[in-house]
């Protein structure tokens, strides 16, 4: 995704859900994907979830992470989060380990 917003307050078509009133943002779930100058913001759930440690090659990069349960919980290998802009996030980021993962935004 390059350049948008996802805002979610409920649930909503091709969102995964934890709950049917708290949903994610962006769920990823295999391969690799780019998030790029996207505005995330408003989910009871995370803004981005990536639960599977299956997934690399990935960026997110020049990103807003607005008022998110969790801005996001990343897993998987080689991934870099840098640039981003995560502010009156319910809770702190996280991340997985992994082999040659960059990350340089606040916890």
């Amino acid at each position: 995704m390059n350049g948008g917003q996802a805002s979610f307050s409920g649930q909503a078509p091709g969102v995964m859900c934890l709950t049917s009133s708290v949903c994610n943002g962006v769920w990823i779930q295999s391969g690799s994907y780019a998030l790029r100058n996207v505005q995330i913001s408003n989910n009871k759930g995370r803004g981005v979830y990536v639960p599977n440690a299956s997934v690399s090659n990935s960026l997110i990069t020049g990103c807003n992470f607005i008022a998110n349960s969790n801005a996001m919980i990343v897993t998987g290998t080689t991934y870099m989060v840098k640039g981003n802009i995560c502010a009156a996030n319910t809770a702190s980021l996280s991340y997985g380990g992994g082999a040659g993962n960059d990350v340089t935004d606040p916890g």
